[in-house]
């Protein structure tokens, strides 16, 4: 095809060309996209979009060394701001097929000049979560943490049961929370995420139960600090027999339950119950293990005495 594109890479402008007329007008190229061609779409993409898809990278790869790969039309897009927009997968992929095929080159589709306010539409069918919009449009490295935390906090709120009976909150709604209180949640965060044992424990339940104590009105806060910091940090193994069945707990959540492991409203329960337990100095029962009741506890504040209610 006459209109096919075979840039050599070693002009440097010819990408910049394209880039600069995309800023005032939409324009589509089909291109026979090689290795060096590859990297250098790559060299534009948004490092806060969402991870690659290691199962789709691998067979579109077995698809293209086979001569399979066939250019449907679904177009690459690139953001009037000079930013890939999509196609990581396939641009990765062709990469992935020249450690195969040195010479690869794979013909695909690009649209130059999209809006950034289009981006949100892109790769629909994909089941783009919210944690892959935390990460794109908040630029939010740890968005799926995030995500579950709100997402577990906004249920509670409504009434949500830890078995059965789920409510659901929209991502929309996941977003519009974050952005009213931002920075709340953002300090939540840096005291979990990548801190310790966090991410054995549950990153998103941990966030939700430090902001759903924190906030509670007549918590002790700087207990709820030292409650969580003991639970985190496996190098200060902690005394407290509560925090440390707690921690035993859910490490070995997916053995103790069932083959899918514990959901996260599952695990902010039980953190919220084992607090209860901290705070007031009451005893674990003769087992030393607290259950999921399906129930959020009533939040003890430590200033009365411990009481069985549930929220």
């Amino acid at each position: 095809m006459d209109d096919v594109k075979k840039p050599v890479f070693s002009e440097t402008s010819w990408l910049v060309k394209l880039l600069e007329r995309g800023r005032t007008e939409k324009f589509m190229e089909t291109i026979d996209v090689t290795r060096e061609i590859a990297l250098r779409f790559l060299s534009i993409a948004d490092p806060n979009n969402r991870n690659l898809s290691r199962v789709s990278v691998e067979n579109y790869a077995h698809d293209m060394l086979a001569k399979q790969w066939i250019d449907n039309g679904e177009a690459i897009q690139v953001l009037s701001t000079g930013i890939l927009g999509n196609g990581h997968n396939r641009l990765n992929a062709v990469l992935k097929a020249a450690e195969t095929d040195p010479g690869i080159n794979v013909r695909m589709t690009f649209i130059f000049g999209i809006i950034p306010e289009a981006r949100r539409s892109f790769d629909q069918g994909k089941n783009r979560t919210a944690g892959d919009r935390f990460k794109i449009e908040m630029k939010v490295n740890h968005g799926a943490a995030m995500a579950s935390a709100i997402g577990l906090i906004e249920a509670r709120a409504k009434g949500q049961r830890t078995i059965g009976g789920r409510v659901s909150s929209t991502i929309s709604d996941i977003l519009k929370a974050y952005e009213k209180n931002r920075s709340v949640y953002d300090d939540a965060a840096d005291r979990m995420v990548g801190i310790g044992i966090a991410n054995q424990l549950g990153e998103g339940a941990l966030i939700a139960g430090y902001l759903v104590l924190s906030k509670e009105p007549g918590i002790d806060v700087p207990r709820v600090d030292t409650f969580f910091d003991k639970l985190i940090r496996e190098e200060e193994l902690p005394h407290d027999v509560h925090i440390t069945e707690l921690r035993r707990k859910l490490i070995n959540a997916n053995k103790e339950k069932r083959a899918r492991g514990w959901r996260p409203w599952e695990k902010l329960e039980i953190v919220l119950r084992y607090w209860g337990y901290f705070i007031t100095d009451k005893p674990l029962p003769a087992s030393g293990s607290l259950p999921v009741t399906g129930n959020y506890p009533k939040i003890q504040t430590g200033k009365v005495p411990f009481e069985e209610e549930n929220a």
